[in-house]
Formats: structure tokens, C-alpha cells, sequence
């Protein structure tokens, strides 16, 4: 009789020992799928971080760009008023004055073609930054995705691990019990 106590005791010595050392497992699975939670989290937010600094610092250089189209076309426009003026003006000049100022003029008109040719050289640089830019966003919004798909599989995860340290647990119980 004493000898199946000493037996018993033993038994639930390492049935204790098993559980503390299930529970030790399941607290080391858990501290992990934190870290490497934290991690993924971490890194989802400095990707986010990151493209929208890419963004800021995109749609700042497209606003300067604008700025300076815009300033070209106000450029041009005085530019081709002052043609306009000018064009007035060699009507009402001499004959050998008018050679001279047309001159000028063809040469003022060849600056106006160059600049409208730049204007639009920068107008579709700035379709092409600004399709760069909605692509980014698009991007980003993705990386958000992806971190509200990590934090419902990092839940999943944490859901099973639940289930399986009570079952864990059960079985324990039912060890106990027998």
C-alpha cells in the first residue's frame, strides 16, 4: 500500500512536472508569436512611414514644378504680348527699321516655340511624376492591407494557441482524473 502511494505520488509529481512544463512551452510559443508580431509590426510601420515621406517629399517637388510651369506659361504670355506690341510697332516704322525689328521678332518667336516646347516637355513630366505618385499611393494603401491581414492572422494564431493550451489543460484534467 505504501509502496503504491510512493507510485501515485510519483505519478502526479510528473504529471505536475509535464503540465508546469506545457505551460512553460505554450508562455515561450506565445512570448515568440509576440515578438515576431512586434517585429512585423514595426515594420509595417516604418513602410508606412516611409512611402508617406516618399509621398510628402513627391507631391512638394510636384507642387515646386507646377509653380515653375506656371511661371514659364505667365513667361510666355508676356513674351508673346511683347511680340504682339511689337509686331504694331515695326507697321508704323520706316521700311529699313521694319527689316531689322521683324528680325528680332523671328528671333523672340523661335524663344517662344523653344519655351512652349519646354512648357510641355515639363507638362508631361509632370503627367508622368503624377502617375509615379498615384502609383506610390496605391502602394501604400497595399501595405496597409497587409498589416490589417497580419494583425487578423497574428489574432488567428493567438486563438489557436488559446485552444490549445486549454486543451492542453484538458487533457491534463482528464490525466488527473484517471
Amino acid at each position: 500500500i505504501a509502496a503504491e502511494k510512493v507510485e501515485r505520488e510519483r505519478e502526479e509529481e510528473a504529471i505536475a512536472a509535464e503540465k508546469v512544463e506545457r505551460e512553460r512551452e505554450a508562455a515561450a510559443i506565445s512570448a515568440e508569436q509576440k515578438r515576431v508580431q512586434s517585429i512585423t509590426n514595426e515594420r509595417n510601420q516604418r513602410a508606412i512611414l516611409t512611402s508617406r515621406l516618399q509621398v510628402d517629399v513627391k507631391v512638394r517637388a510636384l507642387e515646386a514644378e507646377k509653380r515653375a510651369n506656371k511661371e514659364a506659361e505667365e513667361q510666355a504670355k508676356k513674351v508673346m504680348m511683347a511680340e504682339a506690341v511689337l509686331v504694331a510697332a515695326l507697321e508704323q516704322e520706316e521700311k529699313e527699321k521694319a527689316a531689322a525689328l521683324e528680325q528680332e521678332a523671328e528671333a523672340k518667336a523661335i524663344r517662344i516655340e523653344e519655351a512652349v516646347k519646354a512648357s510641355k516637355a515639363l507638362n508631361a513630366e509632370l503627367e508622368r511624376k503624377q502617375r509615379y505618385l498615384f502609383e506610390t499611393r496605391l502602394q501604400l494603401e497595399a501595405a496597409e492591407k497587409e498589416k490589417a491581414a497580419n494583425a487578423a492572422e497574428a489574432k488567428r494564431v493567438m486563438k489557436a494557441e488559446a485552444i490549445l493550451v486549454a486543451a492542453l489543460e484538458q487533457e491534463a484534467k482528464e490525466k488527473a482524473a484517471a
